[in-house]
């Protein structure tokens, strides 16, 4: 096991380990659990998501032209269902997010388009808000719209809808009917854009931090959510453990632990939680 420096900033002691990375295959064993490899157009698979409702999985499949949602005790590629908008066809989504209260599904619908998606757990489109910011709007960080690619999305235990504006490098705060409530720039002044690829919040009740991804630097930022403050970062651009090659989304665990996705760098990493955040509840 190979050790790396994490967080450089003093105010947050969080300490973490690299402890394993395996290269996509056919198949992935993980943990335990078999994840198979389904085929899909090369560059084209986003995001997978499975979510819990009772004794039914859903398997909701992201890629690039359309959302699938595969239901039922096992998955299968017979008994699909296509996500179809009202207006013109999600062009290239990037992220979705699960409502745990109802199953409402909201997308960031981003690489094409420029707006937040939501359907119903059974794929009725019902509501959308956001566009393409103008250079003006992008310049004094107007709220509501977006200055290039909607990337990630996620959901506060507050109800509240988390979205990166990748490259304005600022996380957008919406009220679930789209209402802007807050933002959280990220080294706005300080580095080029993309710093906010994706995120995800510590599993403590109060979320009491969130981490992004930053692509352009490689590095993972700590972000205390009351005030936005980046109070810690790790890793750096390259290819040995604890580096990374075209970050492009991150997951935790209940255990605080950090999995991350690459690119070019064609991999998964495991980051091992070594102490220093908020107890988790």
């Amino acid at each position: 096991m190979k050790t790396g420096k994490c967080c450089n900033h003093v105010t947050t002691r969080c300490r973490y380990s690299v402890i394993d990375k395996h290269r996509i295959n056919r198949t992935l064993k993980y943990i335990g659990f078999l994840v198979r490899i389904y085929a899909f157009e090369p560059l084209y698979l986003r995001l997978c998501l499975i979510n819990y409702n009772g004794n039914i999985s859903y398997l909701i499949v992201v890629n690039c032209a359309t959302m699938k949602l595969w239901h039922g005790a096992s998955v299968s590629l017979t008994n699909a269902t296509a996500f179809t908008p009202r207006r013109r066809r999600d062009d290239r989504p990037a992220g979705m997010v699960v409502d745990p209260g109802n199953g409402d599904i909201y997308v960031s619908d981003g690489y094409g388009n420029r707006r937040v998606v939501v359907f119903d757990k059974s794929g009725k489109f019902l509501r959308q808000w956001g566009r393409q910011a103008t250079d003006e709007e992008t310049q004094n960080n107007v709220p509501g719209v977006f200055s290039e690619v909607v990337h990630c999305i996620a959901m506060s235990n507050a109800g509240l809808i988390y979205v990166c504006d990748r490259q304005g490098n600022r996380v957008q705060v919406f009220q679930k009917d789209g209402t802007f409530v807050r933002e959280y720039p990220v080294l706005r002044d300080t580095t080029g854009p993309g710093v906010t690829g994706s995120t995800v919040f510590w599993p403590d009740k109060a979320q009491t931090y969130w981490f992004t991804s930053d692509d352009p630097n490689g590095q993972i930022h700590v972000i205390r959510r009351s005030d936005g403050a980046v109070v810690g970062n790790f890793g750096r651009v390259g290819r040995g453990p604890g580096e990374f090659e075209n970050l492009h989304n991150i997951a935790i665990d209940s255990k605080g632990n950090i999995y991350t996705a690459e690119v070019q760098g064609q991999r998964i990493q495991r980051f091992l939680y070594k102490g220093g955040l908020p107890r988790i509840n």
